[in-house]
């Protein structure tokens, strides 16, 4: 099993948060002792979005800056 985490600053990279998927995953990976997941790590882009300016919608991570 993967499980990929977009990575969005300022949603989810503050240390509560980490704290809060650290601890479901570790949860997780307790009850597949024979099979762990797999976490993969997605960096934010804006990618989607001239998709939502196509469907005449706001882009809601216009304000958020892509760091990495």
């Amino acid at each position: 099993m993967v499980i990929r985490i977009p990575v969005v600053p300022g949603l989810n990279t503050d240390k509560n948060e980490i704290q809060l998927i650290h601890d479901f995953l570790h949860n997780l990976n307790q009850k597949r002792k024979n099979n762990p997941v797999r976490i993969e790590l997605l960096k934010m882009h804006h990618l989607g979005a001239p998709k939502y300016k196509a469907l005449g919608k706001k882009y809601p991570m216009k304000d958020k800056e892509v760091r990495f």
